[in-house]
This record gives structure tokens, C-alpha cells and sequence, in this order.
């Protein structure tokens, strides 16, 4: 079951590195029953997750009111 993703800016990177873990354990358990088409998927999902984390916390060390707009 999936979590419901915070509306609390600062929890949301919380959140993304909770999923990424959370797929990286489902799609070891899908590896271990053999099933490499579900492991594969999940893995994505798992760096998806890990890559809006990390571009989050980026985000978050940003100074307040700084546009990234050019």
C-alpha cells in the first residue's frame, strides 16, 4: 500500500526516500521469487522516488525566494 504523500513541503523528502526504500525491499522480495520483469519495475519506481528525494532536499538547501527562472 502506498503512502500518502505530505503536503508538509519539508516532510516530502520524507516521503520520497520512504517509497524509494519501501520499492527497493518489494522488488528484492519479486527478485527472490524469481520474478524479473516485477523486480525490474519496481526498481524504477524505487529510483524514481530516490531521484525526487534528492532533488527535493536540493531544492529545500536553496535560499528562500530565489527564482530558478533565467
Amino acid at each position: 500500500m502506498e503512502s500518502t504523500m505530505p503536503t508538509d513541503f519539508g516532510d516530502i523528502a520524507a516521503y520520497h526516500s520512504h517509497e524509494a526504500s519501501r520499492y527497493y525491499v518489494l522488488a528484492q522480495t519479486a527478485r527472490d521469487e524469481g520474478n524479473i520483469g516485477k523486480a525490474e519495475y519496481l526498481v524504477n519506481m524505487a529510483a524514481r522516488h530516490a531521484e525526487a528525494a534528492q532533488e527535493q532536499q536540493m531544492v529545500m538547501m536553496r535560499e528562500p525566494g530565489l527564482s530558478t527562472a533565467g
